[in-house]
Protein backbone atom coordinates (compact mmCIF):
# COMPACT_ATOMS: atom_id res chain seq x y z
CA UNK A 1 0.00 0.00 0.00
CA UNK A 2 1.24 3.57 -1.08
CA UNK A 3 1.30 6.27 1.44
CA UNK A 4 -0.57 9.54 0.85
CA UNK A 5 0.07 13.17 0.71
CA UNK A 6 -1.20 16.49 2.23
CA UNK A 7 -0.58 19.80 2.21
CA UNK A 8 0.03 21.19 5.76
CA UNK A 9 -0.14 24.96 7.14
CA UNK A 10 2.23 26.26 9.18
CA UNK A 11 1.44 28.67 12.30
CA UNK A 12 2.69 32.20 11.98
CA UNK A 13 4.23 33.70 15.22
CA UNK A 14 2.99 37.25 15.51
CA UNK A 15 6.23 39.18 14.84
CA UNK A 16 6.13 36.85 11.29
CA UNK A 17 3.24 37.06 9.82
CA UNK A 18 4.27 34.90 6.94
CA UNK A 19 1.71 31.19 6.31
CA UNK A 20 3.99 28.42 4.51
CA UNK A 21 3.03 25.47 3.46
CA UNK A 22 4.54 21.93 3.45
CA UNK A 23 3.83 18.63 2.78
CA UNK A 24 2.95 15.34 4.78
CA UNK A 25 3.12 12.09 4.10
CA UNK A 26 0.56 9.11 5.75
CA UNK A 27 -0.27 5.84 6.03
CA UNK A 28 -3.44 4.64 7.37
CA UNK A 29 -3.60 7.84 9.56
CA UNK A 30 -0.44 7.83 10.40
CA UNK A 31 1.95 10.75 10.07
CA UNK A 32 5.40 8.74 8.31
CA UNK A 33 7.31 11.72 7.45
CA UNK A 34 6.75 16.00 6.67
CA UNK A 35 8.80 18.44 5.36
CA UNK A 36 7.03 21.82 6.60
CA UNK A 37 7.73 25.54 4.80
CA UNK A 38 8.22 24.24 0.91
CA UNK A 39 6.82 27.31 -0.04
CA UNK A 40 4.47 30.29 0.87
CA UNK A 41 1.90 29.65 -2.05
CA UNK A 42 -1.09 26.75 -1.42
CA UNK A 43 -1.63 26.64 -4.84
CA UNK A 44 1.98 25.26 -5.11
CA UNK A 45 1.74 22.76 -2.51
CA UNK A 46 -1.29 21.35 -3.86
CA UNK A 47 -0.05 20.98 -7.11
CA UNK A 48 2.72 18.86 -5.51
CA UNK A 49 0.29 16.53 -3.71
CA UNK A 50 -1.76 15.91 -5.97
CA UNK A 51 0.79 14.82 -8.28
CA UNK A 52 2.20 12.89 -5.09
CA UNK A 53 -0.41 10.86 -5.20
CA UNK A 54 -1.64 10.13 -8.38
CA UNK A 55 1.67 8.55 -9.02
CA UNK A 56 1.46 6.49 -6.27
CA UNK A 57 4.99 7.89 -4.81
CA UNK A 58 6.70 5.48 -2.64
CA UNK A 59 7.50 6.59 0.52
CA UNK A 60 11.90 6.28 -0.08
CA UNK A 61 10.85 8.91 -2.84
CA UNK A 62 9.02 11.30 -1.27
CA UNK A 63 12.43 14.07 0.18
CA UNK A 64 14.30 13.78 -3.13
CA UNK A 65 11.37 14.95 -5.24
CA UNK A 66 10.47 17.91 -3.08
CA UNK A 67 13.71 18.57 -2.94
CA UNK A 68 14.18 18.53 -6.69
CA UNK A 69 10.77 20.71 -7.04
CA UNK A 70 12.48 23.33 -4.51
CA UNK A 71 15.95 23.14 -6.42
CA UNK A 72 13.74 23.64 -9.96
CA UNK A 73 11.84 26.68 -8.25
CA UNK A 74 14.89 28.27 -7.53
CA UNK A 75 16.31 28.08 -10.74
CA UNK A 76 13.41 30.08 -12.38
Amino acid sequence: MYPCFAVIESVPVPEDRTHTFGIAMLKNGCLLDMLSDVTVRRADAEKIVCKLNQNRVAAIHFRDIIYDWITEQAML
